[in-house]
């Protein structure tokens, strides 16, 4: 056995490289289209607003200001001379090609979601700020009864009680309810404010202990990690390894085979890779008018990419891995992928790259801002292509 620990990571959510995405003119991907009770325009009827839709086989659905369908085809040429149809097309197409091309975005970037790797000297500083949050007490709202603050209110009771045709009486009588009213309901009122103001501050004062206990019980945690850490503990960083495989979502299943070199700082990881089959397959074109639509890659563009893909993913395992421990100081990563063999057509393992990355060209590393063939260059590595891409087999490294 090469290996002795080994993590399945399930496909999860898609990663997003992009936060411009659908909006909400667009709708969600594949977005239905409704009807309603108005049925279809006729031409005299121009809608105030519309909104248009491209779906993902690039079919433009046309909507009115009340989410009614646009049927009407003396109605949409009428549409299609307007600028508000020629802004709102537009827009729309710069989102659909946007769309399509994040579906590529998404497989041939997955090294620039690589965090920057700590040093050692990053660990500590972070060590060193370690502290237990503190729960905050939530403040009482309620302002407490006043006379400024309920005298409106008697006054307003005085009018609606105080009825009399003795009109030269009738402001002093008002006077003096205003007055019994405020001597016998003001203690009580404020009695009461004082009851659900202990009540609160109980509560809090309870809330707190039991905030403070968990975050005490939190921060002793973190900063006993983060002491395994950084002194190597090999079962903490195992278990931490574990974990960060067991909770990442990429847009396809992997699996991760990993193991410590004995005596040694090293880690030793095996990729099971994404196969060819599972790229996308088309890419966005204009046409002069402005349209956009889908079309076909060429196999060349779609192993130019599925490169980028693979070695992307090395990059970005090893930077959250290396992120675990400064101790790691190598980690050794080799990728295979099942193919046909093109004489006997049997199902075989092929390693199709392997690379010796160092800790210390991370720490320096912007994965934002690299270009990934050339960090590559800068590490010792296996991996042939050839003009066309197809990635040819390789020996992997042992150590």
């Amino acid at each position: 056995m090469r290996f002795r620990r080994s993590i399945k990571i399930a496909k999860g959510v898609r990663i997003n490289f992009s936060k411009t995405g659908l909006s909400a003119t667009l709708g969600p991907r594949g977005a239905s289209v409704n009807t309603g009770k108005k049925g279809a325009y006729l031409a005299s009827q121009m809608p105030n607003n519309i909104s248009i839709h491209v779906q993902p086989d690039g079919a433009i659905v046309v909507l009115d200001e009340f989410n009614i369908l646009i049927n009407d085809e003396t109605m949409l040429r009428r549409l299609k001379k307007t600028d508000m149809y020629k802004g709102k097309l537009n827009f729309a197409m710069r989102l659909y090609k946007e769309e399509i091309e994040n579906e590529t975005r998404e497989f041939v970037e997955i090294y620039k979601l690589a965090p920057s790797v700590m040093s050692l000297s990053d660990f500590k500083k972070v060590f060193n700020q370690l502290e237990p949050q503190q729960y905050e007490k939530v403040p009482f709202a309620e302002t407490e009864p006043s006379e400024v603050a309920i005298k409106p209110q008697l006054e307003q009771e005085a009018i609606e009680k105080i009825k009399t045709f003795a009109f030269w009486r009738k402001r002093k009588l008002r006077q003096k309810y205003v007055e019994d009213e405020m001597a016998s309901r003001l203690p009580g009122l404020q009695l009461a404010w004082k009851n659900r103001k202990d009540e609160h501050e109980n509560l809090q004062q309870e809330e707190e202990i039991k905030a403070n206990e968990l975050y005490e019980f939190e921060f002793e945690l973190k900063k006993e990690g983060l002491e395994k850490a950084i002194e190597g503990d090999t079962e903490h960083i195992q278990a931490e390894i574990d974990d960060w495989l067991s909770t990442v979502e990429l847009p396809v299943d992997f699996d991760i085979s990993y193991d410590f070199v004995n005596g040694t700082n090293d880690l030793l990881v095996d990729m099971v890779l994404p196969r060819l089959e599972d790229m996308p397959s088309e890419k966005s074109t204009e046409t002069a008018k402005g349209q956009v639509k889908r079309k076909a890659k060429t196999q060349k563009e779609i192993k130019y990419e599925y490169m980028n893909c693979v070695l992307g993913l090395a990059v970005f395992f090893s930077s959250n891995l290396l992120n675990i421990s400064p101790c790691i100081k190598n980690i050794t990563v080799s990728g295979y992928v099942g193919r046909r063999n093109k004489k006997s057509d049997d199902l075989q393992d092929d390693y199709v790259f392997s690379i010796r990355f160092n800790r210390h060209k991370f720490e320096r590393a912007d994965f934002q801002k690299i270009e990934l063939l050339d960090f590559w260059q800068q590490f010792e590595n296996r991996y042939i292509h050839t003009s066309t891409y197809d990635m040819k087999p390789i020996v992997p490294y042992d150590v």
